[in-house]
C-alpha cells in the first residue's frame, strides 16, 4: 500500500524533525535570547547618545540647583562601559545581561576612573546635584515589542532550518 507507505515515511520525517528541535532547543532559545537583546541594547545605545550634554548648566533655585545634562566624559563613560553579557543557561532558565561595566573619567576621587555603572546609576536615578533621567527605562519600553519580534523570527528561521 504506497498511501500507507508515504504516510509512515512522512509521520517518521516529522517525529526526526521534532527530535532535532528538542536537541538544539538550548542553542535556539540561546541564540533568540542574545539577538532580542542585541536590539534592546541598541536602543540603549541610541538613548545614551541622545543623551543632553551639559557642562555646568544648572536649572532650578540657587539653594537647589541641579545640573540638566551629562558631562561629555560621563558620555563617553557610558558608551564605551556599555555592554551586553555572554549567554548563561541557569537551571531552566536562559539569561542575558545588558549594562554597565568598568571604569571611565579618572577624578580626584576616583583616581582609577569612576565606575560606569555608579555614573549611570546617577543619571537615571538622580542625585542631590543632578535630575533624574532614565534613559534605560525609555529604551526598554521603546524597545520591548521590537525585542520579541526579533526574538521569535530567531526561533522561526531556526524551526525552518531543521525542518529543510
Amino acid at each position: 500500500n504506497i498511501m500507507g507507505k508515504m504516510e509512515i515515511e512522512a509521520a517518521e520525517e516529522f517525529v526526526s524533525v521534532l527530535d532535532r528541535l528538542v536537541k538544539n532547543s538550548d542553542g535556539i532559545a540561546k541564540k533568540a535570547v542574545y539577538k532580542g537583546a542585541g536590539t534592546a541594547a541598541d536602543e540603549i545605545k541610541k538613548e545614551i547618545e541622545s543623551l543632553p550634554a551639559s557642562g555646568i548648566a544648572i536649572q532650578g533655585k540657587k539653594d537647589k540647583r541641579k545640573k540638566v545634562g551629562v558631562l561629555p566624559e560621563e558620555k563617553d563613560d557610558l558608551i564605551k562601559g556599555f555592554g551586553i553579557s555572554p549567554v548563561q543557561k541557569i537551571a531552566d532558565s536562559i539569561d542575558v545581561k545588558i549594562g554597565f561595566d568598568g571604569y571611565g573619567h579618572k577624578t580626584r576621587n576616583y583616581p582609577g576612573g569612576v565606575p560606569v555603572v555608579l555614573t549611570a546609576r546617577a543619571i537615571i536615578s538622580g542625585t542631590s546635584f543632578r535630575h533624574k533621567n532614565d534613559f534605560v527605562r525609555r529604551a526598554v519600553s521603546r524597545a520591548k515589542e521590537k525585542t520579541v519580534e526579533t526574538m521569535n523570527n530567531v526561533i522561526e528561521e531556526e524551526i525552518k532550518k531543521e525542518m529543510e
